[in-house]
């Protein structure tokens, strides 16, 4: 069921249930009290009609009997006096009758004669009124009657009238109440017509919006025509296509790096392969001299070199992800020492000076991964120099942090491009990184191995001074080997 129809429905039940019940109520106390006011005037009638029979019962006994001789006909002598009682109400002559106490009737006038219905027969007992409404060939009659007392008997006054108009009013009213309800319909009908501009047609323009968003029309956007909680959904919505939108933006430029990124993976890999495949196939296929034939060979083992390189960063990036490396108490100067003694050789071969110079210190770590970071660091700082240059290791304390790390005077980098150093396959110069053999991964591994230690990376350069990159631990992973602190300022 539609939504128009759901709020027609409803609005119309609760209207029509409320109506009926406030227009039932009125009417039935309108007739109720039409009914009582009846009843209340049949009750005064009787009431004037005994007073007006005692007082011709004194008269009659006056003047007929001379107040003796009607102790045997007493009877009589309220009948007689009841013959000449004559009372109208509001231009009618009321019609009553006149009982016993042992209910037997002894005066009627014309309109009660033959009446096989008595209130004052059936219901009255001595010092009791009472009333009876009986419906006789489609009219409604009001039967009231009352009880007094003359010549020291009882009797009974019974009055008689048509209260069929009370009755007919109230069906008009139920008549003129159901047309009523019927206008109303309709109007509610109007109403809801009105309605449906107002609230479900916004929602279905709502709809219609949605589902252009749901196709792939992001950003679309409606206007706004109300303030109320329509309008308010309204700018919801063009809240949430415009959030929609720009995400939608930035999953396509990611999807573009990503796939940026898989061409540049996928040259990676195909440089060294097809290099290799070309030297081996030359070698296969001609005779070479031994001079070209080593030239060829050191060629495959360069470019093999550089895949193993290559495959071992992608598989520390995989591992990284495992996160249950085992970590030890390291003295620092005896690490420092193993790592200078492994960077030594390559130094020398590149003709790069390196100095080693640390504090004494306890760090919790891996050595390792951490030896990968320092030898990664260090193979950073010797690309960036074009030819000899110096190359530091160094650990100080900072505060309660302490720093490991490495210090060239290489060419230095630019600021804008600190913040994406970390960012996997990102290389500030790419021909300089792929004439070193680098793919751009080095410093995202760092900075993976770096997190595992609870630590953090930090990158300070100049462009044309140099770099310095350390790792820096905090004090819940580190302590110093004697009480005695040292501080020292870092340079770039």
């Amino acid at each position: 069921m539609k939504l128009f129809w759901k709020l027609f429905l409803s609005v119309c039940t609760c209207m029509m249930l409320a109506f009926s019940a406030c227009g039932t109520f009125l009417i039935h106390s309108g007739f109720k009290s039409a009914r009582e006011k009846d009843i209340q005037n049949g009750y005064n009638n009787a009431s004037v009609v005994c007073i007006n029979l005692v007082q011709n019962v004194k008269r009659t006994i006056n003047l007929v009997y001379r107040d003796t001789g009607y102790e045997k006909q007493k009877n009589v002598v309220v009948r007689q006096a009841a013959q000449s009682v004559s009372v109208r109400n509001a231009g009618e002559e009321v019609q009553f009758a006149l009982w016993t106490d042992e209910k037997t009737r002894i005066y009627s006038t014309n309109g009660l004669k033959g009446a096989d219905v008595s209130i004052c027969r059936d219901d009255l007992e001595a010092g009791q009124e009472g009333y009876k409404i009986v419906k006789r060939n489609g009219r409604y009659m009001l039967y009231t009657g009352t009880s007094f007392q003359v010549l020291d008997r009882v009797y009974y006054v019974e009055t008689f009238s048509d209260i069929t108009r009370d009755y007919e009013n109230r069906d008009a009213q139920l008549r003129m109440f159901r047309m009523i309800m019927i206008i109303v319909m309709i109007v509610c009908l109007m109403l809801m017509a009105i309605l449906n501009n107002m609230i479900v047609v916004p929602i279905r323009r709502l709809s219609k919006a949605t589902k252009l968003v749901a196709g792939g029309r992001a950003g679309i956007r409606i206007r706004k025509r109300s303030k109320d909680e329509i309008g308010v959904l309204a700018e919801d919505f063009n809240r949430m296509s415009t959030s929609l939108n720009r995400t939608m933006k930035e999953l396509e430029e990611k999807t573009k790096s990503q796939e940026m990124f898989t061409n540049n993976f996928a040259h990676e890999l195909k440089t060294p392969l097809t290099s290799m495949i070309g030297y081996a196939d030359l070698i296969r296929s001609n005779q070479l001299s031994e001079e070209k034939l080593i030239t060829y060979a050191n060629q495959i083992v360069v470019e093999g070199r550089r895949l193993e390189k290559m495959s071992m960063k992608l598989m520390d990036l995989i591992v990284l992800k495992k996160q249950d490396f085992l970590f030890y108490d390291m003295d620092i100067t005896i690490f420092a020492e193993a790592v200078y003694e492994t960077l030594l050789p390559v130094a020398g071969k590149y003709g790069v000076e390196l100095t080693v110079n640390v504090q004494p210190a306890i760090v919790k770590l891996e050595p390792d991964l951490m030896k990968t970071v320092l030898i990664n660091l260090f193979d950073n700082a010797r690309k960036s120099m074009d030819g000899k240059g110096k190359i530091s290791l160094f650990g100080v304390w900072v505060s309660d942090e302490y720093r490991i790390g490495i210090k060239d005077n290489g060419c230095g980098i630019d600021e804008e491009n600190l913040s994406r150093l970390t960012e996997a396959f990102y290389m500030v110069d790419k021909s300089r990184s792929r004439a070193n053999g680098g793919a751009g991964l080095g410093l995202a591994i760092c900075n993976e191995i770096v997190k595992l230690h609870q630590a953090k990376l930090q990158i300070m350069s100049k462009k044309g001074i140099g770099t310095q990159v350390s790792v820096c631990f905090p004090k819940e992973v580190c302590r110093q080997v004697n009480s005695e602190k040292m501080e020292m300022e870092e340079e770039v």
